[in-house]
């Protein structure tokens, strides 16, 4: 073969791999890798990396514990003692935004769930720990002991205050927040993504979750949640990965 060709050749070579290699490594390791998430039988922050991996197309073990005994044996042996935790070759992952990032940064070949782009990640991280800041407030009151509040500091009383505060008040601040978000991005997608990415999925199962399916309105506040944020967590369940995924679950 002439010199010429040869060079052409290995060009030719050296392009596939730059673009095609990441794909590539990331189809190997999703279809060689033995994976397992642990949870509780509920959606929690267990069901946005369930939806993640669905999306990347990864098989997974779908573990739900059948008792918190269950969990409670495993639990000295997690990282921080708490689920959901992700078992890949049997390295253990942890924290559901961190979880969700890794499986989008090494598992996912389209490279969608979590693109290159460091403005777009940075907004997707952002969106994420908006989410986390949302939901602050509300977690302290249910795992009161966690945040190192007793039953003394964080009477009943309390709770139920500070309970309708955060739906009354912080819940509709985040949803103004995430709705101008959405509607400020070029795509039907936050960050300006051209599809659902991690940040997507993980907004829309917490907005979800608010929901009660029969007529639409958000729970203990009954006020109505956003058109377009309801469109929004539609759009994402509607994916045909994701929608396959929860069509088994039931």
């Amino acid at each position: 073969m002439p010199k010429l060709q040869l060079a052409l050749a290995a060009a030719a070579g050296a392009l596939v791999s730059y673009f095609l290699g990441p794909k590539l490594a990331a189809a190997i390791r999703r279809a060689k890798a033995k994976i397992t998430l642990k949870y509780f039988a509920i959606n929690g922050l267990g069901q946005p990396i369930r939806l993640t991996l669905a999306q990347a197309g990864v098989p997974f073990e779908d573990y739900r514990f059948p008792s918190r005994d269950e969990f409670i044996a495993l639990k000295p042996s997690l990282t921080f003692g708490q689920v959901p935790a992700l078992f890949v070759d049997g390295v253990e992952f942890v924290q559901s935004a961190a979880t969700m990032r890794y499986i989008a940064s090494t598992l996912d070949p389209a490279g969608q769930l979590y693109p290159a782009d460091p403005v777009m990640r940075q907004r997707i991280d952002a969106l994420m720990d908006q989410v986390k800041d949302m939901m602050t407030g509300r977690l302290v009151m249910k795992y009161k002991d966690r945040f190192g509040f007793s039953s003394e500091v964080i009477t009943e009383e309390v709770f139920q205050t500070v309970q309708k505060n955060w739906f009354t008040t912080t819940l509709p601040r985040h949803l103004a927040f995430f709705e101008a978000q959405l509607k400020a991005s070029k795509t039907p997608y936050f960050a300006d993504a051209p599809s659902a990415t991690i940040a997507d999925i993980f907004i829309a199962c917490h907005m979800k979750d608010f929901v009660l399916q029969d007529h639409g309105t958000m729970q203990e506040c009954k006020c109505e949640m956003p058109a377009s944020i309801a469109s929004h967590f539609d759009r994402v369940f509607a994916q045909p990965a994701i929608s396959a995924f929860k069509a088994q679950e039931k």
